[in-house]
């Protein structure tokens, strides 16, 4: 049994990229920038979107969690006041 590295496969498509990329017409060039852009900015929406409702969720639970510390340290110095009065 032959041991095969599992990155020969993706050294492999490296290379065949690069070399495609070394014949690249000025045109071609263009066309691939554009659609790496492109890529990159649906990319960055998908992760947006998928981070907005947990941000917003832990943002209103820090909110939650900061207004019921308040509550606590108030009521508990109004009820020191009070049986010291």
């Amino acid at each position: 049994m032959e041991n095969i590295d599992p990155e020969v496969p993706r050294k492999r498509e490296a290379l065949r990229k690069c070399k495609a990329r070394k014949n690249e017409t000025s045109n071609q060039y263009e066309t691939r920038l554009a659609k790496e852009r492109e890529n990159r900015c649906q990319k960055r929406a998908r992760e947006s979107t998928k981070k907005s409702p947990r941000d917003s969720k832990s943002r209103l639970e820090s909110a939650t969690v900061t207004i019921k510390a308040t509550i606590r340290a108030t009521t508990k110095f109004s009820t020191a006041a009070a049986t010291k009065s």
